[in-house]
């Protein structure tokens, strides 16, 4: 098992050079940012990615009295919240540090790199927290989340049911108010990720349910273990601890409630902004963890391409030493190591500028709404993708050592394989061409990554260091134009449901990344004419690799345009499949 290094250069880069511009009156305190994230990736390395791979291979257990995680898991809990790491982004009123969402994000790549199963237990409880924040009354939020912040209690999601998964249509969960002016909910959910668990004292599990009185499902806190008497358990059961490819340290539950004491949280009308929110948070962690083992597998990978030696014939000496290389400098295996980096940081630019929009987030605020949708779909269905192919190719560096467990690189493929198996739906009415051909228009969102494309076009246009890359994102948007008005005009184009859907994401999601890739040259470029010479090398490597991007992945948008344009009605997929 190679060890993991939180990059952390690489995190603030993204958050302070491209989040927020420096001397800003709203930029965070960076001293005390710097100290958290530094204590965390300490302690991650020492303590949480040398057990990973044991985690795995023990995983949970289902037992008369509950599901029991691998035994240093609850050690490395109690340590995590002695580092304050579940109240960064809590409200102080309630005992959080209020920090940024965006600082919540790479805590939450620092301890998802060094176990991804053991870092859903924290992940579910912040995702949770958020939405209590937002919609619980002042009574709750003193009643729940000091618990949740200081660790005390945790948090997880049930959503999904067996006969819909996410389908809100078909949810049959029910809620019935009783003479307490609570409720009594009654059903049954798939796939919560730390339904069960001996980490806290108490789990609180969001769920959605149907009020008789309402046409929507509403939101509702069932608590494990009784509010006001801790040692009495409510009516919540895991039937099953759900055996999976991946991510096995963390204990995937079916669970079922009868009649168990919960607790609304907010109006019918608040529990779908709630359930909103929840769909925002879902998308931002599966596309977090796309980033995170896409880094984790550049890492590893280039661990073993810099201790693997090849023999070259080229070179004559007497010293057998000195007739072999380090593979790292073939250039099949650059190239690999290249595209992992690639994507891992293109994403990371894109998730955490996701997660700082969803912080600021407001209902008259319909462009960044929008903007936030697009983000979050090209996260949540195409980082998750390209991830796993950086995964496989992190694990292909290796050659045959790849499929060993000692290097850990099989096990990063299995737990990025579960970010796509687990996305929430299809890709969205963003990136969907029969919406586009309904509606003979463009998503709002789509539409704002365009608008942003084009002022970086216009701005950095005549500048000679960024031509190159004005010119390739230019070219693509021309290239979308000229297809969104082919597929418009064609009688014969399929108007079937999700028909190129994925095509369409993809596209984007190239674009996205480049976008991305061309704000950090631009930010490189600028800090090094600032007469930054401590980190010169590390602005330069910022620029190759961005050079390397749009040089060799990008392109890969030519063949996707001729595939979307070729989406016609010449061929029945009914009958094909």
């Amino acid at each position: 098992m190679f060890g993991y290094s939180a990059p952390l250069k690489d995190m603030q880069f993204v958050y302070r050079e491209l989040l927020f511009t420096p001397g800003a009156e709203d930029a965070p305190d960076k001293a005390s940012i710097e100290r958290l994230l530094t204590d965390s990736s300490a302690w991650a390395q020492a303590k949480v990615a040398p057990y990973s791979g044991s985690a795995d291979l023990e995983g949970c257990e289902l037992t008369e009295t509950g599901v029991c995680v691998p035994d240093w898991y609850r050690e490395l809990y109690q340590e995590y919240c002695q580092l304050g790491g579940l109240a960064a982004t809590g409200m102080k009123a309630y005992g959080g540090s209020e920090q940024s969402v965006a600082v919540g994000l790479m805590l939450s790549e620092i301890i998802g790199a060094a176990d991804w199963a053991w870092s859903l237990y924290t992940s579910m409880s912040v995702s949770v927290m958020r939405v209590i924040e937002q919609l619980a009354t002042p009574e709750q939020k003193e009643l729940w989340l000091p618990r949740l912040y200081s660790g005390d209690w945790t948090a997880t999601v049930c959503i999904s049911e067996a006969q819909g998964y996410v389908d809100l249509s078909m949810i049959r969960t029910r809620a019935i108010p009783d003479e307490h002016s609570n409720y009594r909910v009654s059903g049954r959910k798939v796939h919560v990720a730390g339904g069960d668990h001996d980490l806290s004292d108490n789990i609180l599990y969001l769920t959605l349910a149907r009020d008789p009185d309402d046409s929507w499902p509403s939101l509702f806190i069932i608590p494990k273990y009784d509010i006001e008497n801790p040692t009495v358990r409510n009516a919540v059961q895991c039937d099953k601890l759900e055996q999976k490819m991946g991510v096995r340290g963390n204990a995937t539950c079916t669970m079922s409630f009868d009649r168990s004491v919960a607790y609304r949280l907010g109006s019918a009308a608040q529990g779908f902004f709630g359930l909103n929110r929840l769909k925002f948070e879902s998308r931002l962690l599966a596309g977090l963890q796309g980033v995170t083992l896409s880094e984790k597998s550049f890492q590893g990978s280039r661990a073993y391409a810099m201790q693997r030696r090849l023999s070259t014939l080229s070179q004559v000496a007497a010293d057998q030493a000195k007739l072999s290389d380090p593979i790292i400098r073939q250039p099949g295996i650059q190239h690999m190591l290249s595209l992992q980096r690639a994507i891992a940081e293109a994403g990371r630019s894109l998730v955490y500028e996701a997660g700082t929009i969803l912080e600021s987030l407001s209902d008259e605020d319909d462009d960044n709404y929008c903007y936030l949708q697009c983000l979050l779909d090209i996260a949540n269905h195409f980082l998750t993708d390209i991830s796993f192919e950086s995964a496989s190719l992190g694990m292909q560096v290796l050659g045959p050592y790849g499929y060993l467990s000692e290097w850990g690189l099989e096990q990063n493929l299995r737990d990025c394989r579960t970010a796509l198996t687990f996305n929430d739906e299809a890709p969205g009415q963003i990136f969907s061409l029969s919406s586009l051909k309904s509606s003979k228009g463009m998503n709002p969102g789509l539409a704002e990554l365009i608008r942003r494309i084009e002022e970086y076009c216009e701005k950095y246009g005549d500048d000679r260091n960024l031509k190159f890359f004005t010119l390739e994102l230019s070219r693509r948007v021309s290239q979308w134009r000229e297809c969104q008005e082919s597929v418009l005009n064609s009688t014969e184009y399929s108007n079937q449901f999700g028909h190129g859907d994925r095509e369409v994401t993809h596209f984007w999601g190239y674009c996205a990344l480049a976008y991305y890739w061309s704000l950090m040259a631009a930010s490189a470029y600028e800090s090094m004419a600032a007469g930054n010479c401590d980190s010169r090398d590390f602005y330069r490597e910022k620029i190759a690799v961005a050079r390397f991007y749009f040089n060799t992945i990008f392109p890969r948008t030519e063949a996707l345009i001729i595939s979307i344009r070729a989406m016609n009605s010449d061929f029945d997929l009914g009958a094909i499949c």
